[in-house]
């Protein structure tokens, strides 16, 4: 989007650019092409009324919109304030955007005397009635230019500003937001916006449309990636993986969010982030049997890290599968009551405008209703009631749940899923249930947890061996490369539990001497001098050259934290959270803090010991804390 021409290099980007977005669906019809003619917003707003008629052609009974009839829409266009508000009309009515109220003329040919018309539909991607066109240099009334709008159903709903690459992005996304200064996206056509993207030859970013000009946000500006994370940035694969179809309807319809918040400053709509998607569509192939030769349905995990937005990526899944797959419910299950009220909040939130119920439930008997009725949608409820509740059907021999087609969507897999309840109620519902575990710490056989045994006398102690594999991974060294999540600075410091880190590597050398005797040892001495501390203590702890020991670790902890109070808590500006591991431990260090600071007259702080319960059936604090 820019106010001048582009020159002839510009000129060149955006023709191949549309090139090849016409290689994947999209047409780009001259009487759009800002290069060839003027092409303003009036003209696409004469192009969306030719599009209305053809897909309301049955509603209208074979005779187009007239003039006053249009102006009747365009009045209600008016009235959408932003692309937040867009977004829910765009979805309202089981996913179909309608615009109602509308009073025909008369006519010979026309019967109704009002009639509600259909502007999109989500589900109707590469088919049905959506259509897919290309406008580019369109000029607006305030003499600003777009570069280029991909229109849906001749909806303006993805915006792309193009930029040298010798000009950065931050400076388009400034004209995005000096444009929305304008006017441009606010009580008219173009506040269908959904979908902002920043494009040049060599990097691309996308973001959701703002609702106001304090909403943009660099922090919720993305790159697009792969499956496996790996960040794409070339014009030409940004359009053959992001913007062509279905990708790009999909982003405005399927993998957008609206969150009807309770505070009215945090509703908003957002766009999934790629690793989302990715998971999202990994757990809808294992769930229809997509993702195997045998095409049977399966289960597995989701490994994304903490902070990285795992109740949006599990509600759209649930929402997926509640709507799509013919499945006859899906549960979302968490380990507290806490938890299960907060996410039946979020989950209500989320599924306001879309063609889906969330149910939460206080008692046992609730929740057999919900998933003995015949409605589909979402269960939110505890592994604690679950787990009641399959007791109380296996003690009367009841199958009739057992034989229905049920989906598991288990919050914070790693936790409390490797108990008795899992176990029992994945039992209950062998023959017919998926199960799907989120979790930001997957439980590895290197865990040696205690775990539990099944029903076929196999040992569950790893995640993979309770839901199934791995289906999609974002941990958090990508997050923190993304700056989706808050990054850490890490200082290693020897507690006593080895002499030096050039004794250990002695050590490794002679380990390592012992294992390859053929190997010189000036070779060996090399590699392991090459390695990192962080590198040399694995290797060590893995050679049980490393022992904890808590009466010498302990007191070095707190000696350091004490000693480096002012500095790392910024003169006392920030508190502090040590977490670690046993009740017995939390006690150890509480009491060694009391013993260091009785003994110091230069620091006083305050020290506090707290314990984290487990389950609903939990009555003592667990020994993780």
């Amino acid at each position: 989007m820019s106010n001048g021409r582009k020159n002839a290099a510009e000129r060149a980007f955006q023709d191949k650019f549309v090139t090849k977005l016409q290689q994947y669906k999209w047409k780009a019809p001259d009487f759009l092409n800002g290069n060839k003619q003027k092409v303003t917003v009036q003209d696409l707003v004469n192009f969306w009324r030719k599009e209305l008629n053809r897909m309301n052609a049955d509603v209208l009974e074979s005779v187009p919109l007239t003039d006053n009839e249009f102006a009747q829409v365009m009045a209600k266009v008016s009235q959408i304030e932003n692309s937040y508000e867009a977004a829910k009309l765009l979805a309202m009515e089981q996913s179909t955007g309608k615009i109602d109220g509308i009073y025909r003329d008369s006519h010979p040919d026309v019967t109704r005397e009002q009639i509600t018309l259909t502007i999109f539909k989500k589900a109707q991607v590469r088919g049905g009635d959506s259509s897919y066109n290309i406008a580019r240099e369109v000029e607006t009334p305030n003499g600003n230019r777009f570069d280029i709008v991909l229109l849906i159903n001749g909806l303006p709903l993805i915006n792309i500003e193009q930029k040298r690459t010798d000009k950065s992005l931050e400076e388009a996304f400034n004209q995005f937001k000096r444009y929305y200064a304008d006017g441009e996206y606010v009580n008219n056509f173009m506040a269908f916006s959904q979908m902002m993207v920043m494009t040049s030859e060599v990097a691309t970013r996308y973001f959701a449309t703002p609702k106001s000009i304090q909403a943009f946000n660099p922090s919720f500006v993305f790159h697009w990636a792969d499956k496996y994370n790996q960040s794409i940035n070339h014009w030409e694969d940004v359009v053959g993986y992001f913007l062509m179809i279905p990708m790009a309807h999909q982003m405005v319809g399927d993998y957008l969010v609206i969150d009807e918040a309770r505070e009215e400053e945090n509703r908003k709509h957002m766009l999934l982030r790629p690793y989302q998607v990715h998971a999202l569509q990994a757990i809808e192939g294992a769930a229809l049997g997509w993702d195997n030769d045998d095409k049977i349905p399966r289960g597995g995990f989701v490994w994304h890290t903490t902070g990285s937005g795992k109740t949006i990526t599990s509600f759209k899944t649930a929402l997926f599968l509640s709507t799509r797959a013919g499945f006859d419910n899906v549960v979302f299950l968490v380990d507290r009551k806490e938890l299960d009220s907060r996410t039946s909040d979020n989950f209500k939130a989320y599924a306001q405008y879309e063609s889906v119920t969330v149910d939460d439930t206080a008692h046992t008997y609730q929740l057999r209703r919900l998933l003995s009725s015949a409605s589909a949608g979402i269960v939110v409820t505890t592994t604690f009631k679950l787990n009641n509740l399959v007791k109380d059907l296996v003690e009367a021999k009841d199958e009739n749940l057992a034989n229905k087609k049920i989906v598991f969507i288990i919050d914070e897999a790693h936790r409390t899923t490797m108990g008795d309840m899992m176990v029992t109620i994945k039992n209950y519902f062998r023959k017919n249930g998926l199960f799907y575990g989120f979790t930001g710490t997957p439980l590895f056989d290197e865990n040696k947890i205690k775990g539990m045994v099944n029903e076929k006398s196999e040992l569950i102690d790893t995640t993979e061996k309770l839901f199934g594999p791995l289906l999609h991974q974002y941990t958090i060294d990508e997050a923190i490369a993304d700056k989706n999540v808050l990054g850490f600075h890490v200082d290693y410091i020897n507690t006593g539990e080895f002499e030096s880190y050039d004794t250990l590597r002695e050590q490794i050398v002679d380990y390592r001497l012992a294992e390859q005797p053929d190997m010189p040892k000036r070779k060996l001495e090399r590699q392991v001098y090459e390695l990192s501390e962080l590198e040399v203590e694995k290797e060590a702890k893995k050679r049980k050259l490393m022992f904890y020991h808590d009466e010498t670790h302990i007191p070095r902890v707190v000696e350091e934290i004490l000693n480096n109070w002012e500095y790392q808590s910024q003169r006392k500006f920030f508190n502090a959270i040590l977490t670690v591991a046993f009740k017995h431990r939390v006690i150890a260090y509480y009491e060694e803090f009391k013993k260091q600071l009785a003994k110091r007259d230069d620091i006083a702080i305050n020290v506090a010991m707290t314990f984290s319960f487990g389950t609903d059936a939990d009555k003592e604090p667990t020994d993780q804390n």
